[in-house]
């Protein structure tokens, strides 16, 4: 009798050993897990942390070089508005002269179909440095109405008109025009200048 109790208590004793045995293992499995779906979670959110941070560093990047395009592209506008000048252009800048001024040309003029031909009806001296005034085969150049108008250093090409002065006519008094050129002008009457007024000068113009 008391050794089959004996057995009986050993029996209970081994099952709950083995009780608390799979228990422990249980927890320690269930630690596991939720440790690794933490880590995983950690993985994953500093992954979509860089993912956004690659992605804001790329925006960022197009932002600066969109930023760096737009600058570029006003410069170069601006840079083809210093080039590109016109009849108009300089027609202004004859107007915006004073009485008795000089007018000092840093570039180059072209006529284009929205011009007209360029008038001068006020005392004024224009200084080209050499920079050239183009017809295009399509104008006269220049009306001079006003008196004591000085033309140097000047290089006008490329002129037309059906009738007096390809060039220049010229109907101002005491003109002066001087070290200045004529290249492929062309008029019914004086391809290079027709002068009307009275008491004009030239000296050292070639045609």
């Amino acid at each position: 009798m008391i050794n089959d109790l004996n057995k009986i208590v050993i029996v209970f004793l081994l099952l709950m050993f083995l009780s608390i045995s799979a228990v422990s293992a249980q927890e320690n499995t269930s630690s596991e897990i939720d440790l690794n779906e933490n880590m995983a979670t950690l993985e994953l959110e500093e992954k979509d942390d860089n993912i956004k941070a690659e992605r804001k560093e790329v925006d960022s990047t197009a932002l600066d070089a969109g930023e760096e395009d737009e600058v570029n592209f006003v410069m170069n506008e601006d840079n083809l508005k210093g080039t590109g000048s016109s009849f108009t252009d300089l027609q202004e800048l004859i107007e915006d002269t004073g009485e008795n001024g000089t007018l000092t040309l840093d570039k180059d003029y072209t006529y284009s179909p929205s011009d007209s031909e360029i008038v001068i009806d006020k005392s004024i001296t224009i200084d080209g440095q050499n920079h050239v005034i183009n017809g295009n085969l399509s104008t006269r150049i220049l009306h001079i109405t006003g008196n004591n108008v000085t033309l140097k250093n000047i290089k006008f090409i490329n002129s037309n008109n059906t009738s007096e002065g390809g060039a220049i006519y010229w109907e101002g008094t005491y003109g002066n025009i001087s070290n200045c050129s004529f290249v492929n002008n062309h008029a019914k009457y004086g391809g290079a200048i027709y002068w009307e007024g009275s008491n004009g000068f030239l000296s050292v113009c070639s045609f």
